[in-house]
């Protein structure tokens, strides 16, 4: 995969963990130096734009997971304002400062933003709870001050546990402005501001502090059509397009002498030569007939660049619909495995994707692939007929 490629293969990752990141990263500048050890981000007053530093080496020691775990851990250590937060406490210890930062960074990604512990490199070596405090009893859910704190309390200025390390450096973090996070605001949707509510307790008080800036919204269930977004993010692939690219640069800034990865446009092949097959299923003997609209906009919501969408309904028997008429046929009983019965007639084709809108209540169905499968289940719902291995949701959980 050239430069290009894992760029925007980079973007599209960070949305999965959370479209904060994808916009962040998006607005900033990535560059590699010699200047730091590991990663670190400043920011460019003159340009406005957070600019993520790695040492080519580091970077290069990464899996994809990795890096976008990285990543992710700048563009937290921005949205929490810990620039000012190092100011407003009047740091004495810059080893108590620097892990108890990581541990407010690393846990964060953890609990609120879908990382695994277990796919972390070196992660034993990094700043967590039960590394730089072991034995003692402490949430994963504090600040920064109250770390810092308990830093000071247990160990003074003491060195303790030099076996820890950071994941990246902090002594650019002071320079990190804020004056971007307005544009930052603007791209990210009111739903996806609900779900950073634990900004409220980690943003500080100061007026101006990134949690009054985004002015989040309480939280709100999230519509359904979300964990169908989801999945699609986890499966999208990198299609022909023209896009901002870090590999080459533009002729016209061809002059100038940078360290850093300036956009340029560029095409480049696609390396996914099958769209992704998605098939919906819609129960249509009555109990789900209001979610009529709603299941058709779920279908649009999926790009056609990527996925290659069927829509059907279903009773005793399978019919196609066409996302142009919106017609439903059926009305009968309702049999789940006659949905299978049906994808097995052209095995070779069999979805990536099957999303059923169903209440549950129909026939036993052993699909070859179960985790291939997705539940949505309407009010007054049975799920015990449902295969094991696939994943089931319950719409009134949902917006």
């Amino acid at each position: 995969m050239n430069a290009a490629q894992e760029w925007i293969e980079i973007l599209h990752s960070l949305e999965c963990h959370h479209s904060i990141f994808y916009q962040l990263w998006k607005m900033g500048k990535p560059s590699f130096t010699d200047k730091v050890e590991t990663a670190a981000v400043t920011f460019d007053k003159v340009g406005n734009f957070v600019n993520f530093l790695f040492n080519p080496n580091f970077w290069s020691e990464l899996d994809h997971y990795n890096r976008l775990f990285v990543i992710c851990h700048e563009c937290l250590h921005i949205i929490l304002n810990h620039g000012e937060r190092i100011k407003d406490a009047k740091i004495t210890n810059i080893q108590a400062c620097n892990k108890c930062l990581d541990i407010v960074v690393n846990h964060a990604l953890m609990d609120s933003f879908g990382f695994k512990p277990d796919k972390i490199l070196n992660k034993d070596s990094y700043c967590w709870t039960h590394t730089v405090f072991p034995g003692e009893s402490v949430s994963t859910k504090e600040t920064f001050e109250y770390y810092y704190s308990l830093f000071e309390k247990l160990y003074g200025d003491g060195s303790p546990f030099e076996e820890t390390y950071t994941v990246d450096e902090h002594h650019f973090l002071e320079e990190v402005g804020s004056s971007f996070i307005e544009e930052l605001s603007g791209s990210v949707s009111d739903t996806e501001k609900g779900s950073l509510s634990f900004l409220e307790r980690h943003s500080g008080t100061k007026e101006g502090n990134i949690w009054a800036i985004l002015n989040v919204r309480p939280k709100v269930k999230r519509k359904w059509e979300s964990v169908i977004k989801k999945w699609s993010c986890s499966s999208k692939a990198i299609v022909l397009r023209e896009q901002d690219q870090w590999a080459r640069l533009s002729r016209r800034l061809s002059s100038i002498e940078s360290e850093l990865f300036l956009p340029s446009d560029f095409d480049f092949e696609s390396i996914l030569l099958n769209r992704i097959r998605v098939g919906f299923f819609m129960d249509s003997s009555g109990s789900c007939w209001h979610l009529k609209e709603r299941f058709f906009g779920a279908a649009t919501s999926l790009d056609t660049k990527f996925f290659d969408v069927r829509l059907y309904c279903f009773d005793t028997g399978v019919y196609e619909v066409s996302l142009d008429e919106k017609k439903i046929f059926g009305g009968g009983g309702t049999s789940f495995a006659t949905i299978e019965e049906f994808l097995q007639r052209d095995r070779k084709n069999y979805p990536d994707g099957v999303f059923v809108i169903t209440d549950g209540y129909g026939d036993r169905v052993a699909p070859e692939f179960p985790n291939r499968w997705h539940w949505f289940l309407s009010d007054r719902s049975n799920s015990k007929r449902l295969p094991e291995n696939s994943s089931v949701h319950v719409l009134s959980d949902f917006e």
